[in-house]
């Protein structure tokens, strides 16, 4: 593995014993199509240019939140810095003692603490900068715990509302609005950061992971939160083959 350096080395150990069997799972239920993955060429492309970038995700479940880190292995048994850091909720998948093997992988996000989340912020963008890739699930929860959502509609049209009486239906182009501040991680004037939308899909046991085009948002974009939200709703549709 190559590397002298602390927790460097917890990391490569992570990914080559927990990272490696767990893809290996994950390739055994693509086999049995209870996972299913397309557009993986745009995280390939994204990984082969040994730079930072940002991945941002639908959060429906708690699938997806280990399915998309271990998509990265076989690339990140090779290069430390292609392991994806990971940002979990403190209390519930930090600060256990169950945790302790991830915690050199990832930047824990404080909910409900507004001050504790901008320091998690700062963190991701450093992390960005030095050219980690960073897993996020920008809207800060489940989907369908939000109170506030955005659409898209089959014709394409985006909109806003609250949450619906009857509940979120997960079937259609629905995401949470986004926390605050997501849109800093994008860069700033010298350094922008590349972003790779993934959209997650699921059906029962079934879950359909999309990765989207990479896309690099212009540093005079109004409002760069929002922008990422279009951004993740978009890559819903339409669907590659």
């Amino acid at each position: 593995m190559g590397t002298k350096n602390p927790k460097k080395l917890q990391i490569m150990t992570f990914v080559w014993t927990v990272g490696l069997f767990g893809r290996l799972a994950v390739l055994l239920l693509q086999v049995l199509g209870l996972v299913r993955v397309e557009g993986i060429r745009n995280l390939r492309a994204l990984l082969a240019q040994n730079e930072g970038f940002l991945v941002i995700h639908r959060h429906p479940s708690m699938r997806e939140t280990v399915l998309i880190p271990l998509l990265f292995v076989p690339w990140a048994l090779r290069n430390w810095k292609k392991v994806p850091v990971v940002t979990p909720d403190k209390h519930n998948f930090y600060d256990p003692w169950w945790c302790a093997p991830l915690r050199s992988l990832a930047i824990p996000v404080p909910r409900g603490n507004g001050n504790g989340m901008m320091a998690a912020l700062l963190q991701m963008r450093r992390a960005l900068f030095a050219g980690r890739v960073l897993v996020l699930a920008a809207e800060g929860g489940r989907t369908f715990k939000g109170k506030n959502f955005k659409y898209l509609t089959p014709e394409g049209q985006l909109y806003t509302c609250g949450r619906p009486e009857a509940g979120v239906d997960l079937s259609q182009c629905v995401i949470r609005r986004f926390q605050p501040g997501v849109g800093a991680l994008c860069g700033n004037g010298k350094i922008r950061i590349p972003v790779l939308p993934v959209w997650v899909d699921l059906k029962g046991w079934h879950t359909t992971i999309i990765f989207g085009k990479p896309t690099t948002l212009p540093p005079n974009t109004p409002d760069k939160t929002e922008a990422l939200e279009n951004l993740l709703l978009r890559t819903s549709q339409p669907r590659s083959p």
